[in-house]
């Protein structure tokens, strides 16, 4: 029975207990020289994955007897997609090393170290250290401890406090997420150093759901006044202008109403005139008022909108630790 590098299933998994090879299945009959089956160790842990992943895990095993590594990595890199499997990660992180992508292979053994029976880590960290001397190390921490931590705008899996792999000397976006509400910061992640980042979600603006109900409540009041206003202020004008065309005037041309009234009594058409003059009057000036309501009222709800992450932003300001060829420092990441 020949053993197949790829899956360091006999060497990595099962270093501490071979006879765990054969826990879970016998070995399988002698395949076509043209097919060459996978090896016993490989097809005992295949049987811990579903139907999707088994078939996967075992095709890039036969992918990679073959020499075909690229094609190996695509497949499990398909099965760990399915379902994420300390199995998996391991074969990942033995192809990633041999294809040249030693950040991935060390994420991916760090996912196995911490969720592999104990019998099966043996040499696990012995390949981690080889992969993260070649890699930049983050450790992130944020709060909320349960925000979702993305490196360059991909989920990284990684919970708070655990360690990032990323590829050295190349500037990273570190972004926590929580409620549709993101802070980040950009990191230069130096081969074979370890940077600390913390990132804090403000409280105050997870509030998501709720603050774009009043936005929307706000603007919606505030179109509502505006357009009340013009109308109002509108038939008002109208009113105004009626009245000019409907005012008598006398053998000059003069406008009659505008004469003080004979002491021997009033002038109906003109008593009557000047009552709408006054309700057209006081109907523009609550069109004016409720215009100006109506833009307050938007002013407020705009500063309610911006306002939150305007203070989210200042709150995520950090400093970050810098490194180069030519020295180290640190360089302010956010608002003044």
């Amino acid at each position: 029975m020949r053993i197949v590098p790829l899956l360091l299933a006999a060497s990595l998994l099962l270093a501490g207990n071979p006879a765990r090879a054969n826990d879970k299945a016998p070995p399988p009959a002698p395949a076509p020289s043209a097919a060459p089956a996978p090896p016993s160790s490989a097809t005992s842990i295949a049987a811990e994955l579903d139907t999707t992943a088994r078939q996967l895990f075992l095709d890039a095993d036969a992918a990679y007897q073959r020499g075909e590594h690229e094609k190996a990595y695509a497949m499990l890199l398909a099965a760990w997609k399915v379902k994420n499997h300390w199995t998996i990660a391991a074969s990942l992180g033995a192809v990633e090393l041999k294809i040249g992508k030693p950040a991935d292979a060390a994420n991916h053994f760090a996912y196995y170290l911490r969720e592999a029976p104990a019998d099966r880590k043996e040499k696990a960290s012995t390949l981690l250290a080889e992969a993260s001397a070649k890699t930049g190390v983050l450790i992130v921490t944020v709060d909320p401890p349960d925000a979702e931590i993305l490196v360059d705008g991909v989920a990284s899996g990684a919970k708070s406090g655990e360690t990032i792999y990323v590829e050295p000397d190349v500037r990273h976006k570190v972004a926590a997420r929580k409620s549709g509400e993101t802070v980040d910061v950009e990191v230069l992640a130096m081969a074979g150093k370890t940077h600390n980042v913390t990132l804090v979600i403000p409280k105050g603006g997870t509030r998501e759901g709720p603050r774009k109900e009043i936005v929307i409540a706000g603007a919606a009041v505030a179109g509502a006044s505006v357009i009340a206003g013009a109308v109002l202020l509108g038939a008002a004008l109208g009113e105004q202008g009626a009245l000019r065309n409907d005012a008598p005037t006398n053998g000059q041309g003069m406008a009659a109403c505008a004469a003080a009234q004979p002491a021997n009594g009033a002038s109906p058409t003109c008593d009557e005139l000047r009552r709408r003059g006054q309700a057209a009057n006081a109907m523009g000036q609550s069109g004016v008022a409720l215009m100006i309501a109506g833009g307050a009222i938007g002013l407020a709800t705009g500063l309610y909108a911006f306002w939150p992450r305007a203070q989210q932003s200042k709150q995520g300001s950090r400093l970050v630790p810098l490194a180069g060829p030519n020295g180290a420092g640190l360089m302010w990441i956010g608002s003044f």
